[in-house]
């Protein structure tokens, strides 16, 4: 018998990381971010604490979504850099390698 999934809020609360009242869509369209940003299903802003995620998600999307971006602030390497930069600036092999790792820890 497996145990039922942690509550998202639980994990935010542990964080101190907070889900923004406005959608990725409106971030992005009113920040002038590159048009690559705009496939963007969810966004984590280290500095401020917030997770952004698109209002068009379906709401499993949405779950895994907000656990992808606690992860990029669980591992401290990623938090770190991504406190500094946005995950867009980095090199195409240290985004593959922090988006596997968020995604395992997503899934765990």
């Amino acid at each position: 018998m497996s145990a039922p999934p942690l509550p998202i809020e639980l994990c935010l609360e542990a964080r101190k990381l907070r889900l923004a009242e406005e959608p990725l869509e409106e971030l992005l369209r009113g920040a002038g971010l590159r048009p690559t940003l705009a496939k963007l299903g969810a966004m984590l802003e280290a500095r401020d604490r917030h997770a952004w995620v698109r209002k068009s998600l379906h709401t499993h999307q949405k779950k895994w979504a907000v656990l992808h971006e606690i992860g990029h602030d669980v591992f401290p390497w990623q938090r770190e850099v991504l406190f500094y930069c946005s995950l867009s600036d980095l090199a195409p092999t240290v985004r593959l390698e922090f988006e596997i790792e968020v995604n395992a820890f997503a899934v765990e």
